[in-house]
């Protein structure tokens, strides 16, 4: 009896372990996605600026370059 309840806690915590490890995975996933997409972001932005300073709009260039 003592054997059976003690594999089934051993089942237990081994699913929950396993729970754990996917969700820690899946967290990780969208740091990730969300640090791509600032980068993408950020040279969207110095490269918009970058082509309104080339085409003399200087002003309007520097505003989205260091925003």
């Amino acid at each position: 009896m003592a054997e059976k309840e003690q594999e089934h806690r051993h089942q237990c915590e081994a699913k929950a372990l396993k729970q754990q490890v996917e969700n820690h995975k899946a967290r990780n996933r969208e740091t990730a996605r969300g640090q791509h997409y600032g980068l993408a972001i950020g040279i969207t932005a110095i490269v918009a600026g970058t082509v309104l300073a080339l085409y003399g709009n200087a002003w309007p260039g520097g505003v989205i370059k260091t925003w």
